[in-house]
């Protein structure tokens, strides 16, 4: 009774000693006392463990949504998706895990589309430096969509004056094109 006492508050060393005790003493008892002992330190010894499993698989989840959190702040987007979805393999149903991969879903989602600009706006600098200034306009045009790439915007918004073969004038800028004599109002997002 007072292994099983200590049982239910989590003293497993102390009560698994009690049943120890209780073990050689119903060794000089009846074999059914004998076999109740046993059971007991089986029961408790299952109870122990599973109870330890639980401590560290909480632990582990912790930790895991600790990592996702700091790797988030670190701007490591992929890498705390990854920390995130541990957890949630840990327990499926954690809000904060959820939060977490959404977040860095989102910001993956953001850096793929940052790269995506970048790139644009590299493509069409180098058709604009190599006088490809119309088939520049598309690609400057999606480059300057991001406030934060301050040269793809500059570049879209310049003023150019250039002679596509013999007599055929362009003068771009962000909403007018005049090719010629032909004057044309043309919708480039800013």
């Amino acid at each position: 009774e007072r292994a099983q006492d200590l049982g239910r508050r989590g003293a497993w060393d102390e009560a698994l000693a009690r049943l120890a005790e209780a073990e050689v003493l119903a060794r000089g008892l009846d074999a059914d006392t004998l076999r109740a002992v046993t059971r007991e330190q089986e029961r408790l010894r299952a109870q122990r463990a599973e109870t330890e499993d639980s401590a560290a698989r909480a632990r582990q989840l912790e930790q895991r949504l600790a990592d996702g959190q700091r790797l988030l702040e670190e701007g490591r987007a992929t890498d705390a998706k990854v920390a995130f979805d541990e957890a949630l393999a840990i327990d499926p149903q954690n809000a904060q895990a959820r939060e977490g991969r959404r977040v860095a879903d989102e910001r993956i989602l953001a850096s793929t589309t940052r790269a995506a600009l970048r790139k644009a706006f590299a493509d069409g600098k180098a058709l604009f430096d190599a006088g490809q200034y119309e088939a520049a306009l598309a690609p400057l045009s999606d480059a300057a969509a991001d406030p934060a790439n301050g040269d793809a915007i500059e570049l879209f918004h310049q003023p150019n004056a250039v002679t596509d073969g013999d007599s055929l004038v362009y003068f771009r800028r962000a909403d007018v094109i005049v090719a010629g004599d032909i004057f044309t109002t043309t919708q480039y997002p800013a």
